[in-house]
């Protein structure tokens, strides 16, 4: 018996002829719904509430003509058997909502009991800079020496475990560094063994990349994979390390040389292997020596001269204190550097004759004065103001700034360096006019009675390399003269007095700070040969 769920087709007579001339039936508008049914039902539908033998034809049985001319009787008997389906159906929804009813109010009187939670390892945010850097252990000067020179370290913190060796840094979680934001771990740090020195990394490849590919070769460029890309590497890492020794205690102050002879050894076979034998003076190294001797207290602190140490006034490692460096360095490198900062550092105008200082594993207090004996620029400075003065180049404009400061600030470019008096407290400074010349940062906090000089130690020049460029691509121009697109913009001077003059004409001389003064009012100056002590 067939099916069909379309009652109003029912009575139909006038049709269509099929291909045999017969006039097409009722039934075959019955068939079509009849496969249609049949759909549904392998779809899990009509098949369910449908006995077995009510179940339609298939296809094959459909298309016989033979079939179409009895099926007018059969479709008379339709519209009961489709009443028989909607009262089925109908009684079946109503079992489905009493055994739904039932249940709910079966779960409301015995509700079940909750299950035991699952185990699961759950960990907080931590940073590494925060666990590490800034724990106890980490504040004493001998552990920043062994941290750092160590090929690997574990460390165990409170509520962490971090292990690091020359390459990465790894959490709990050992995710690599270079797939930190997969991480629940900061590994953002400038103290790290791979970021201070990254000279380790570079050594190793090249002498790794001329060899034959052995497996140590292998290992290391796997590893290499996950190291920090050129642009994000620290600038001048050895001025973050003698900042962090700076902030560090040590127990007995006569240490002070040893506790950091370990890294200069260190940096110093470091600067061999990329041929670069330089000389270290009490941790500043010959071949920036204008840019290491640029040293101030930090904001608000002064650091304190251990005049029992017998150590020279001119290397940071002599006085007690944090300290910072003027570093006009950009922190990017020269496809993606700052464009605030200037293109280069500051221009070295010392001349270095002679260097009588002793070796970093010598004992202190030292025998004898180390010095160095420099041919340089020296002026004597008029004027200071009594009170160190507010810094609000923060509010202004470089406009403004380049109307205020007595430094240059060429138009033609965007430069703006950072300057002396976001780092430090500073006095101004002033000529025989009253005319304010630049600034000045005492190392102590004390009153100097003698009279205070100036030695020239490098000039910070601004480039207008596009106006160059420009210039350089003008129909018919073959060359440019670079000097005339560079200018200075101020220059770096050592805050000196006058101790004695020897009797070989040079006189001495000793620091007591740092300023950043206008570069023609310096040049203005005579050139002598002095012994800074």
């Amino acid at each position: 018996m067939k099916e069909d769920l379309a009652p109003e087709s029912v009575g139909a007579e006038d049709g269509p002829s099929t291909s045999n001339g017969q006039p097409e039936s009722n039934c075959r508008k019955s068939a079509n719904v009849e496969l249609n049914i049949a759909f549904l039902g392998r779809e899990g539908v009509v098949r369910k509430l449908l006995p077995p033998q009510q179940h339609v034809a298939d296809k094959e049985s459909l298309s016989d003509p033979d079939e179409f001319k009895t099926g007018d009787k059969e479709c008379a008997d339709y519209s009961l058997e489709s009443s028989d389906i909607k009262s089925m159906m109908d009684d079946e929804f109503e079992k489905f909502s009493r055994n739904l009813a039932a249940s709910d109010e079966e779960y409301r009187r015995n509700p079940p009991k909750p299950e035991p939670p699952t185990e699961a390892y759950f960990t907080a945010p931590k940073a590494y800079s925060i666990d590490v850097d800034r724990g106890i252990l980490n504040t004493r000067a001998w552990v920043l020496q062994e941290r750092l020179l160590a090929p690997r370290t574990i460390h165990f913190t409170r509520d962490h475990i971090y292990c690091e060796d020359q390459d990465d840094l790894c959490g709990e979680d050992w995710v690599r560094q270079y797939f930190t934001w997969l991480s629940c771990v900061n590994k953002t740090s400038e103290q790290r063994r791979a970021g201070l020195f990254p000279e380790a990394g570079l050594a190793t490849k090249n002498s790794m990349t001329k060899s034959k590919k052995t497996a140590e070769h292998n290992i290391w460029f796997q590893r290499s994979m996950y190291s920090k890309p050129e642009s994000q590497r620290i600038v001048n890492p050895w001025f973050r390390i003698c900042e962090k020794f700076s902030k560090c205690l040590l127990s007995y102050p006569t240490d002070r040389l040893a506790a950091l002879s370990g890294l200069v050894k260190r940096s110093g076979m470091l600067k061999f292997q990329e041929s670069k034998v330089q000389r270290n003076f009490l941790g500043l190294w010959e071949d920036n020596l204008h840019e290491q001797l640029a040293w101030v207290a930090r904001r608000g602190l002064k650091v304190t001269f251990l005049h029992k140490l017998n150590l020279p006034s001119w290397a940071w490692i002599s006085y007690d204190g944090p300290i910072t460096f003027l570093d006009q360095t950009p922190h990017f490198s020269s496809n993606f550097r700052c464009s605030v900062l200037p293109r280069h550092p500051p221009s070295t105008e010392l001349e270095l004759l002679e260097a009588d200082v002793p070796d970093m594993m010598i004992q202190l207090p030292l025998e004898r004065l180390a010095s160095l004996t420099l041919k340089c620029r020296l002026r004597n400075i008029h004027a200071t103001s009594g009170k160190p003065t507010t810094d609000k180049t923060h509010q202004k404009t470089r406009d403004q700034l380049a109307s205020l400061l007595p430094f240059h600030l060429d138009p033609r470019t965007g430069t703006l360096p950072d300057l002396l008096l976001k780092c430090t407290d500073c006095h101004e400074i002033f000529d025989q006019a009253r005319k304010l010349i630049g600034f000045i940062s005492f190392d102590e906090d004390v009153q100097v009675a003698k009279e205070i000089f100036c030695l020239h130690v490098s000039t910070l020049f601004d480039e207008a390399f596009s106006d160059a460029m420009r210039e350089l691509e003008k129909p018919g121009v073959q060359s440019v003269d670079f000097n005339a697109y560079r200018e200075p913009i101020l220059a770096y001077a050592l805050a000196v007095v006058k101790i004695k003059t020897c009797p070989n004409g040079t006189s001495e001389y000793r620091r007591i700070g740092l300023a950043e003064v206008n570069h023609g009012w310096i040049t203005k100056g005579q050139t002598e040969v002095v012994r800074l002590v």
